[in-house]
This record gives C-alpha cells, sequence and structure tokens, in this order.
C-alpha cells in the first residue's frame, strides 16, 4: 500500500514515512525526505493542480479505509423474514435492505428492470443494485462490476478495494443512521448491529457503449484482469443517481487519489425515497422465462434469497 506525500506528491510506501505522518490526511502528510528539508505542503490547488482539494481547504474530515475499522457487525449472518419465511441475509446485505420501507423491501424483491423503473425512484432502483453488487462482492467474490444502460449508451466501471465500517462524526454524509441498522428479529428495532458499511471504491464512467470506446492502456489492464460481473441498471435516471453518488463519495476522499483515468470514491447505505411516499405493487418475475408472476412465488434462489422462479422447472 502506498499513500501520498503533501508536499512532494509522491506515491511512497510506508517506509518513507515515520508513523505520526502515515496517519494523517494527505493535505498535512510529509515524507521523511521532505519532513528532513523542510518542503512546505501544498496549500492550494493552484500550487499542485489537482492535488488539495476545496474540502481539504477548509479542514474538512477526510477518509481513508486503512484508517477505518474494519466492517465487523455484531451479528452476521441476521435472520430476515422474506415473506413467510425466515431466511439468513449476511449483514453487508443487510445494510441495504433494512434503510428501504418494508412494503417496498418485499414488493421490490425480484422484479424485472421495467417494473422497477416504472415503479421505483431513481434511488430505491440504485440501492436494488448496490443490494446484488454486495452479495456478489461477498460471495465470488466478485470486485469488478459494469452498470449500464439497457442499450449499453452508458457504462459506469466499478472496483470495490475494501469495505470498513463507517464513522459515526462526519454529518454530511447523509449516510443511513446506525441506530437504523437494526436486528431484524428485533420488533423494538433498538438492538443495532454497529456502524453501517463503506464500499471503498474505483470507478470510470463513460458515456459511449464499448463498442465506440478507445481506452487508455490503464482501462485495457483493468478490462483484461479479473472477471467483471455486468449489472443492468433498470434506467437512465439510475446511472445518473448512482453518478451523483458516486460524485458525492469523491469529496470524503483525498483528491490526490484520483490522478488517474479511475476516480477513488466511496459507497455506503443512505437513506431511500419512495415513489408517492407510498410502496407500489410491483408483481415478481421469473429470472429464467421472464414470466410475470402475481403473487409471491415459492421457489427461489437458496443463496441470495431474492431471485425467482415461476416453478421448478425453470429453476433446474
Amino acid at each position: 500500500m502506498t499513500k501520498v506525500c503533501g508536499a512532494c506528491g509522491e506515491e511512497k510506501d510506508k517506509k518513507y514515512f515515520s508513523n505520526k505522518q502515515w496517519s494523517i490526511n494527505a493535505c498535512r502528510r510529509r515524507c521523511k525526505e521532505c519532513s528532513k528539508n523542510d518542503i512546505p505542503l501544498c496549500k492550494t490547488v493552484s500550487e499542485k493542480e489537482g492535488f488539495v482539494s476545496e474540502s481539504e481547504q477548509q479542514g474538512k474530515k477526510l477518509l481513508e479505509a486503512s484508517s477505518l475499522p474494519p466492517f465487523e457487525p455484531s451479528k452476521n449472518p441476521v435472520m430476515c423474514t422474506n415473506g413467510l419465511r425466515k431466511i439468513p441475509m449476511s449483514a453487508l446485505k443487510w445494510a441495504f435492505s433494512c434503510n428501504v420501507p418494508s412494503m417496498s423491501r418485499v414488493l421490490m424483491m425480484g422484479s424485472s428492470n421495467e417494473n422497477l423503473a416504472a415503479n421505483a425512484t431513481p434511488s430505491l432502483q440504485w440501492n436494488y443494485t448496490m443490494f446484488h453488487l454486495a452479495h456478489h462482492y461477498e460471495v465470488g467474490p466478485q470486485k469488478k462490476f459494469s452498470i449500464s444502460e439497457k442499450n449499453e449508451a452508458g457504462v459506469i466501471l466499478v472496483e470495490v478495494t475494501d469495505l470498513r465500517a463507517c464513522p459515526d462524526d462526519i454529518d454530511d454524509m447523509n449516510a443511513f443512521p446506525r441506530k437504523d441498522f437494526f436486528d431484524p428479529v428485533d420488533p423494538a428495532r433498538k438492538a443495532s448491529l454497529g456502524p453501517i458499511p463503506v464500499l471503498f471504491v474505483r470507478y470510470l464512467y463513460k458515456k459511449e457503449s464499448p463498442q465506440e470506446w478507445n481506452p487508455t492502456e490503464e482501462v485495457v489492464r483493468w478490462c483484461n484482469g479479473q472477471r467483471i460481473m455486468n449489472i443492468v441498471a433498470a434506467s437512465t435516471s439510475e446511472i445518473e443517481y448512482a453518478l451523483k453518488m458516486l460524485k458525492r463519495g469523491e469529496s470524503f476522499l483525498p483528491s490526490a487519489q484520483n490522478a488517474s483515468d479511475f476516480k477513488r470514491s466511496i459507497l455506503y447505505p443512505g437513506p431511500v425515497e419512495e415513489k408517492g411516499g407510498k410502496a407500489q405493487r410491483v408483481p415478481y418475475v421469473c429470472a429464467f422465462c421472464d414470466c410475470t408472476i402475481d403473487k409471491r412465488p415459492t421457489p427461489s434462489c437458496s443463496r441470495c434469497s431474492v431471485t425467482y422462479y415461476c416453478g421448478k422447472e425453470c429453476r433446474k
């Protein structure tokens, strides 16, 4: 792992920093060589363009994965109710489920993108995508994803680089509060599972379809590495909302981390808005034959418990 010196701007290993300098924010960090020679820190963007962000200049608290504790909820997995059944669900997946109102949570599971686009807000659509991303990150482990529109007019490449516990002392994150990250078997909803998860990611957005790209060497290396899982977004509005959330996440990281094609950001559970303030009824869709199912089907995927089939033949 490397970090950037706030004086010379170079990325260096831990051995080039004192323990104290290694642990502080990039806007105040200096390597041993710069400290020895009393090299001044870059205080403004004009002195080292793109290095110190406006947030850093204003003294805003920034996040680094190495300085945050791991995501270790008090209970994992948790027992959730899916219809009439109680099923185990990882705390990471539950974090992107408990922030959804209960009626919407039940009705959206197993829904098609068409139904989500028609009946769910962009924030709810994106939360549903994050739920699946969290699932595949855990069971894969899958780290690289492409989130694209149906016609591939635009695509977001996302790589999860770390999973940590979200700090409680950053008020402007608009994160789902720790107190609401409750144990689903607690009827009073007072037993918190602890801090919510925060995913550190690298991402790249392209408006063109992959066939029209002229990728850089960095992008080619990224695409030729680990297997990439494609997630089709429910709508263009979801893509726009996702980019808004990724841009927001950038503001909590040192801007020196974005000196490449891929930008660094964080993703975490946040409040979800429902359409019209009420849950909309969405029919289930078979994952194999795409037929619409009015009533909740019995056969479902035993691993994720959110994929449904109209019968045993489609489940095989």
